[in-house]
């Protein structure tokens, strides 16, 4: 809340005093000689500004929401593959191993060709922290798994890998690159001394708990395991199928067994529904208030231009054609469309990178896709506002 008030009184001081103030320093510079720009452009700016500065703030403000909203969508949209597989890693993955059971006889029986997954992990400690750069109170929870679930995975033992959920947990497992550290108990535990990062999904949230996970050596792993309670071993089963035109049978073949289940495909579905929903919504809304805001800088410069003609006209007097008040023109109307514009792409650029972070995504063309659109409408609008303009000083000079 406070970071939105403080950007709204920074922008209404912006356009408040320093547009002004750089208006009058270039005034000064020019020591009195005008030109016909100046008397088109800048006079009448630098007059008006400050006048002005709240309506501007309003309309910068409202563009920035708008437009971040429109980039969260766009950006939620275009991670729908990671968060499918944190949903469901295999076509099917079941915590259950009863369940897990009843679905692979099912899949026999109706002669469905798969693959089947086991994997296992442990809930457990970190103590003796010399890895992570973000201290807290020891011992940290942590998970483990073995080198034997991971493929092409041979440690040895006393060695880890590392594997973190993307998005914000990342900042928070920032760690040296070969640091060590103690995984268990504080009565049975192994030494660690971290390897490499590993860049892949092979839990889903409800096993890793999105946390950072660590891959130990068979031996140590089998080590902590032999002292772990069994509520604290939570395995994982997955199903995938061998030719995936065989999805509509899985899918009937997991109601059977039981109708809570959710396929990889069921939850591509529901997922891309719901941001399909918020896409379609943030749009409209997006696309409403964008018109209003052109609309309102429209005739904000339909009625300046009405006021200033008595000025146009005695420019046309003093022997300026039309086509000379035309340059100083398009700045105006550049100035009064780009300014709102460009803070709002300012602020909605670095709020979509904050995004972004959180999301655990570096792809920023869903952003300049939505910005690209945004400034195609205010260029329709500014367009629209120049030849009304230009058309009223015609007739009226």
């Amino acid at each position: 809340m406070f970071i939105l008030f403080a950007t709204v009184i920074g922008a209404y001081l912006f356009f408040k005093s320093s547009v002004s103030l750089v208006f009058k320093i270039i005034k000064s510079f020019k020591k009195g000689v005008i030109s016909v720009n100046d008397v088109m452009f800048s006079s009448s700016i630098m007059y008006r500004i400050q006048k002005n500065a709240f309506s501007l703030t309003v309309m910068a403000i409202i563009s920035a929401i708008t437009l971040s909203v429109l980039c969260f969508a766009a950006i939620s949209r275009a991670t729908l593959s990671s968060e499918i597989k944190y949903t469901s890693p295999h076509d099917v993955t079941i915590k259950d191993q009863q369940k897990a059971n009843q679905l692979a006889s099912e899949l026999n029986n109706r002669k469905i060709p798969h693959f089947y997954n086991y994997k296992e992990v442990i809930h457990t400690k970190l103590y003796k922290d010399d890895l992570f750069d973000i201290k807290a109170k020891e011992p940290y929870n942590v998970t483990i798994t073995s080198d034997k679930y991971i493929p092409n995975t041979d440690l040895k033992r006393g060695q880890a890998d590392l594997f973190v959920a993307e998005g914000a947990i990342k900042d928070l497992v920032k760690h040296k690159k070969h640091g060590k550290a103690v995984i268990g108990t504080k009565k049975h535990h192994v030494d660690i001394k971290l390897r490499k990062d590993i860049n892949k999904i092979y839990f889903m949230t409800d096993v890793d708990l999105g946390g950072p996970t660590f891959v130990l050596n068979d031996q140590d792993y089998q080590e902590i395991r032999k002292y772990t309670k069994p509520k604290h071993i939570v395995s994982q089963f997955g199903f995938d199928l061998k030719h995936k035109k065989e999805m509509l049978a899985l899918e009937k073949a997991t109601n059977k067994v039981d109708k809570s289940i959710e396929t990889r495909s069921e939850a591509i579905s529901s997922i891309s529904s719901l941001t399909g929903i918020l896409l379609f919504v943030t749009s409209f809304l997006g696309i409403s208030f964008l018109i209003a805001v052109c609309c309102i800088i429209y005739i904000k410069q339909i009625d300046e231009t009405e006021d200033e003609l008595e000025n146009y006209s005695i420019l046309r007097k003093l022997g300026f054609t039309q086509k000379d008040m035309a340059k100083g023109l398009k700045f105006k109307i550049a100035f009064n469309f780009g300014l709102p514009l460009v803070i709002a792409l300012s602020h909605a650029y670095f709020t979509s990178l904050a995004y972004m972070k959180l999301m655990g995504t570096t792809n920023q063309i869903p952003i300049f896709i939505v910005m690209g659109l945004y400034i195609c409408m205010y260029a329709i609008f500014a367009m629209t506002a120049y030849n009304h303009s230009k058309r009223t000083i015609r007739h009226s000079i």
